[in-house]
């Protein structure tokens, strides 16, 4: 039996005959190797208004998709569109070496790009000595438009940067130094904090922890109520208190002039190290890093380091902690919210058992998506059989995600590797709301992919049983019905050929008895 449709799809290629859910992690729909013979590294991605995306990280390379390098390793900040592709590339910096660690778009369509730096040429200067804190101003083609460099003598350094209510920028990282720009140190590294206005002047900084080392990895903007800055500390005195043991997360909240308000740590007798933190709702904090403690705060670690992920209230009272990973050392280095009110956990995994599966082999990105309760509802490995880690991913406007980091594999679901490590960005189809229990009754083959008007989708039914084939958006709503029928056991071939679809992703489901599959599809 023979049935003609109009579908204009791109396919996978797809058997059947196992158990799909809903639970099942998204799969990849692009993946992108960036950088030359060198090691490149990836460290954070925003999508960028219009779909496309922006990224920061270092270049060590002189060759490949890198151009204009100064010398030793430099600011990478890479503009890819909605497809990966490079739309353009820069490389900042001077004579030293020059990392960049977040980049976020500024609200007249440019940049601001946050590191370090130890250059005093090039593009840098105003350099106070070692390694200076370096901020960039870019436009929306990659020009600088103003560069600042601010610390002391000693080492200076900001790992997080966000466009503040007033137009200016707060920026977190760490600090050693007791002079030019930073006026207090408690001892070895304390975290510091700066606000700058829009053209880069400093308006104030703050050097906050102890007397061991302290170091802010994450800075939330809170609307008209001054910020709260996230990271790790291995301090029991000065400005930190009920330290819980080695190194915890620490939580410190300050007004819009920088004076804190409340401080919190969050761990147990292991060493604990936050590196992310983002807003929970409306009156809550979402964070998230590693953990080897099984005491204190801390519950469920797997063994080794875990990723542990905490939700606190508005005034840092802990609503749910969650410990997630296997044997191996497990390490989270982002949370993002998902468009559900939960929460997206990236990072890397060396793990194969508990929690992770699908591990290719030595070090690979993991997933986690947390519902609002902290419950895991799918988690996915993605890399090649070395290392590859994962700094930043972020839900994107379709549903879809997007992961970034670094890989120094060139197997598994990593292609195109430049040499040694490259910048590693991988594009995730967004995870359907249909129901898709598992189906026990038939085989389902698309023939030829990408699709033409010859193509046929084919499945295989055990026995006689009633098929739907219907196409939705991505957010699971039916737009078209293709076929509703009770058909007999055997092979059925469906010609896709006339019905028409605007371009974009949908996705592809077919029942058989009330038991579904859901594919993704492009339309040309």
């Amino acid at each position: 039996m023979k049935y003609t449709f109009s579908l204009l799809i791109m396919l996978a290629f797809a058997a059947i005959n196992a158990v799909h859910s809903i639970a099942q992690a998204p799969v990849i729909d692009w993946q992108k190797c960036l950088g030359g013979s060198g090691n490149d590294y990836g460290y954070f991605i925003q999508q960028t208004a219009g779909g496309g995306f922006i990224i920061a990280g270092i270049a060590g390379s002189v060759d490949g998709d890198v151009t204009g390098k100064h010398d030793a390793e430099d600011y990478w900040m890479i503009r890819l569109s909605s497809a990966g592709n490079i739309e353009w590339q820069k490389t900042l910096g001077g004579n030293g070496y020059d990392y960049a660690f977040s980049v976020q778009q500024t609200t007249d369509g440019g940049f601001i790009a946050a590191g370090l730096t130890t250059s005093v040429d090039g593009d840098v200067t105003g350099n106070h000595g070692s390694e200076d804190a370096w901020v960039v101003k870019l436009d929306a083609s990659g020009n600088i438009t103003w560069q600042h460099a601010y610390g002391g003598s000693n080492y200076d350094g900001l790992f997080a940067i966000q466009q503040s209510g007033d137009d200016g920028y707060i920026a977190a990282g760490y600090s050693a130094s007791a002079d030019g720009d930073v006026t207090v140190n408690h001892g070895d590294l304390d975290c510091w904090v700066i606000k700058i206005d829009n053209e880069g002047n400093l308006q104030w900084q703050k050097s906050l922890g102890g007397s061991m080392q302290d170091r802010a990895y994450s800075i939330l903007v809170i609307p008209e109520d001054g910020f709260m800055m996230a990271g790790t500390t291995a301090s029991s005195n000065g400005d930190v208190t009920l330290q819980h043991g080695a190194e915890d997360y620490w939580l410190v909240k300050l007004d819009n002039s920088g004076n804190m308000e409340w401080q919190k740590t969050y761990g147990g007798a292991d060493n604990d190290g936050l590196h992310s933190i983002s807003q929970a709702g409306e009156n809550g904090y979402v964070f998230t890093g590693y953990s080897g403690s099984n005491s204190g705060d801390v519950t469920g670690n797997h063994g080794s380091y875990d990723y542990w992920t905490v939700r606190t209230d508005a005034t840092g009272n802990i609503l749910w902690q969650q410990s997630l990973g296997g044997s191996g050392d497990d390490e989270a280095w982002a949370v993002s919210p998902a468009n559900d009110g939960g929460f997206i956990v990236a990072g890397n995994s060396i793990s194969s058992d508990g929690d992770v599966t699908g591990n290719h082999g030595s070090q690979d990105y993991w997933l986690v998506k947390l519902s609002a309760e902290g419950s895991m509802e799918w988690q996915g490995c993605y890399g090649g059989t070395d290392m590859d880690n994962a700094t930043s991913a972020v839900q994107t406007a379709d549903a879809g995600y997007v992961l970034a980091g670094s890989t120094s594999s060139f197997n598994g679901n990593v292609a195109g590797n430049h040499g040694y490590t490259d910048v590693w960005i991988v594009r995730l189809d967004a995870v359907t709301g249909i129901s898709e229990p598992s189906l026990t009754t038939g085989s389902l083959l698309v023939y030829p992919n990408p699709l033409s008007n010859a193509s046929t989708v084919s499945f295989s039914l055990k026995r006689k049983s009633v098929v739907e084939l219907s196409l939705y958006d991505l957010t699971g709503r039916e737009i078209q019905r293709l076929l509703h029928e009770n058909l007999a056991a055997g092979t059925h071939c469906l010609l896709l050929d006339k019905v028409k679809q605007p371009a974009g992703i949908y996705l592809l489901r077919l029942s058989i008895d009330g038991e579904s599959l859901v594919q993704k599809i492009e339309v040309q």
